[in-house]
């Protein structure tokens, strides 16, 4: 059995006037401490959280193991993007599959009810409310 790979996640966050999150940041966190499926393969403490930086697009690429690949199952990424001041601007769950067209993402924005199914190259397929 190969071991799981993580693979580049492309988000893109907007402020609510439409506007790129220029210079923001996102924070993902895991939702439990985790092992990739395989034997012997890594272990992570959901206590660990990437922080990356926004670019002029509001877009970020981060790479993360595929929800298929952790155990236990049902764990979930937490984001959590933040303006350039660092004030709160969003915050949901990540899903990420591994799709053989590249990886598919799911974006849920909790507290609205929103679900937001991206595609590989980051774009917004769906948004249901």
């Amino acid at each position: 059995m190969t071991t799981p790979v993580q693979i580049p996640v492309v988000l893109t966050f907007f402020d609510p006037a439409g506007n790129p999150l220029a210079g923001g940041s996102v924070r993902i966190t895991l939702s439990a401490d985790i092992s990739t499926a395989t034997s012997g393969g890594p272990q992570v403490t959901a206590q660990r959280t990437v922080v990356a930086t926004l670019d002029d697009n509001g877009i970020v690429i981060v790479n993360l193991w595929p929800n298929s690949t952790l155990s236990p199952t049902g764990t979930v990424y937490f984001v959590q993007a933040f303006t350039a001041e660092g004030q709160p601007a969003w915050d949901g769950q990540l899903t990420v599959g591994g799709g053989s067209g590249g990886p598919d993402y799911i974006l849920t924005e909790g507290d609205r009810g929103i679900i937001l199914l991206e595609g590989g190259l980051g774009g917004i397929l769906t948004e249901v409310q």
